[in-house]
C-alpha cells in the first residue's frame, strides 16, 4: 500500500507515515517532513529552512562529512548551523566554561602522561589473608567479602543464579566487583582502580565529580569527569581537530 505525503507530495509506501491510534489512520505527512515539521516548531524557525540544513553534507564546524547523524546546532540565543554529533556535544550552550573545558581537554591531550597499563610500572597484587578463623560463625544475613576480607549484609554482594536453578552471591562486594570489572577490562591493579575512583577530581578539568577510568587504547591514563570522556573520546588526530574547530568557533563568536 502507498500513500502520497502531503508536505512533499511524493507517493511512498505506508511504513514511511506514522499510524496514529486514536483515529486509526496514517499521518498525512511522510515520517521525514514530520520530523522536520517538529524541528521547525520546537527551534523557531520555518519548514524550509530546517529541510535545507539536513541537505548539509559537512559540519559547519569541523568541516569533515558527516558519518553519523546531523544535528541542528541552538543554543539560547537561536540556530546556529548544522552539526556534527561531536561538536554539538563540545559546543553545549557556547559559554565561558564551554570554551574553558575545550582548552582543558587540548592541554591534556598534549600533556606527557604516564601510561598506568604498562606492566613494567606495576607491582604484583598483595595476597589476600583472611583475618577471621575459619572456625569463626557468623549470622546467615552476613558474608565475608574474598577481597576486601570485610563482614557484610548480604544486600551488600550480587545475587547470581546456578544453572541447578540454586541462587548465591557472588564473593566479592559490590564495591569490589566493580573494581575488578575495571582491573580486568582495563588491565590495572586493584589497587590503581580503587585510587583513581576514590580520587573524586578530574584530572583534565579538575571539576569535582565521580571520574571515569580514561584510556586509548591499551593505554590508561587516569580518571576523568564525564564531559571530558566524552570529548577526549580516543584522542584521535580527528578528536583534536575537532575540539580545535570548536575552540575557533567558540572564540570568533
Amino acid at each position: 500500500m502507498t500513500q502520497t505525503c502531503t508536505k512533499c507530495g511524493k507517493i511512498k509506501p505506508v511504513s514511511d507515515f506514522h499510524f496514529r491510534r486514536d483515529n486509526q489512520k496514517y499521518r498525512g505527512q511522510c515520517k521525514v517532513c514530520w520530523a522536520i515539521r517538529c524541528s521547525a516548531t520546537r527551534l523557531g524557525i520555518t519548514f524550509d529552512q530546517v529541510a535545507q540544513m539536513y541537505q548539509a553534507t559537512a559540519c559547519d564546524c569541523c568541516g569533515l562529512e558527516f558519518v553519523g547523524r546531523k544535528c541542528i546546532h541552538h543554543t539560547n540565543t537561536g540556530v546556529h548551523g548544522t552539526l556534527c554529533h561531536y561538536c554539538n556535544i563540545a559546543l553545549r550552550q557556547e559559554q565561558p566554561e564551554d570554551l574553558w573545558r575545550i582548552r582543558c581537554c587540548l592541554d591534556y591531550m598534549s600533556s606527557e602522561r604516564e601510561n598506568l597499563a604498562n606492566r613494567d610500572n606495576q607491582q604484583e597484587r598483595p595476597s589476600i589473608s583472611n583475618s577471621e578463623s575459619p572456625t569463626t560463625t557468623r549470622p546467615a544475613s552476613q558474608r565475608e567479602c574474598k577481597r576486601s576480607v570485610a563482614v557484610l549484609p548480604l544486600s551488600e554482594f550480587i545475587r547470581k543464579k546456578y544453572q541447578s536453578g540454586k541462587t548465591g552471591h557472588y564473593a566479592e562486594c559490590k564495591h569490589c566487583y566493580k573494581i575488578l570489572q575495571k582491573v580486568y577490562q582495563y588491565g590495572l591493579t586493584f589497587e590503581q582502580v580503587e585510587c583513581i575512583r576514590s580520587s573524586r577530581r578530574c584530572d583534565c578539568c579538575g571539576v569535582e565529580c565521580d571520574v571515569f577510568v580514561h584510556h586509548v587504547g591499551d593505554r590508561v591514563y587516569g580518571g576523568v569527569c564525564r564531559v571530558c570522556n566524552l570529548l577526549l573520546e580516543q584522542e584521535s588526530d580527528v578528536t583534536r581537530h575537532r575540539l580545535e574547530s570548536c575552540y575557533q568557533w567558540l572564540i570568533t563568536r
